[in-house]
């Protein structure tokens, strides 16, 4: 009886990190000026002093050279009683193709300041732009991390754009004296990746298999 070897082609998917779809290390003196949008925007109202700042400011003297920081400050005050609202947002972001999955790197840092605040909110964020819609994949309140840390953010969705902001509101119905509330976002060594699926071709040989010939046929 004949004994028949057959060798089985296996097609194994193999994940692999692709090239850096965005990579920008830094930001020398002049913030943001390699393809990102800067956008600021404020709002003052009522009886009281009101002081409204959103900028995006250069940071020489950071522990990561050459980068840049965010920043939103609002302030109320009055000698008497008064009342008053004050609202700053600062973000930057930068549209590109579309990007079927990727991963999000950032070295960032944050500061937190507040006195004697009446109503606020504070935040900062990262959005990803998913199906032409801004979505937060990241984001914090009322919190500092005053040292340098990397983020680390996972998109599985297609995105077309990477959005960093922070916001600053406050409102006092009454108020005597003095209050503000800021934040300042450090971002550095901003670094996007594409995620992507390689099929390479292993072809594996096996002795497992064995098609014996077939008595009631001439050929197997």
């Amino acid at each position: 009886m004949r004994k028949y070897f057959v060798f089985i082609v296996l097609v194994l998917p193999i994940y692999a990190m692709a090239e850096n779809v965005i990579f920008n290390p830094g930001f020398d003196m002049t913030p943001w000026d390699t393809g990102w949008t800067i956008e600021t925007d404020t709002a003052m109202s009522g009886s009281c002093t009101k002081t409204a700042v959103a900028q995006v400011m250069p940071d020489t003297g950071s522990s990561l050279p050459n980068c840049c920081y965010l920043k939103t400050y609002v302030r109320l005050g009055s000698s008497g009683w008064c009342y008053g609202e004050a609202y700053a947002k600062t973000e930057v972001y930068q549209i590109f193709n579309e990007i079927p999955n990727c991963l999000i790197k950032a070295q960032i840092k944050y500061l937190w300041y507040w006195y004697n605040p009446c109503w606020f909110d504070d935040s900062v964020a990262i959005d990803a732009r998913i199906n032409g819609i801004w979505q937060t994949v990241w984001g914090k309140r009322w919190e500092d991390s005053t040292i340098w840390s990397e983020v680390s953010i996972g998109v599985n969705n297609p995105i077309t754009g990477i959005r960093f902001r922070t916001k600053s509101w406050m409102y006092c119905g009454s108020l005597s004296g003095g209050a503000s509330v800021a934040y300042r976002f450090w971002i550095d060594d901003i670094c996007i990746s594409e995620i992507g699926i390689e099929e390479k071709e292993s072809r594996v040989k096996s002795s497992e298999f064995r098609v014996q010939q077939n008595p009631f046929a001439r050929f197997t």
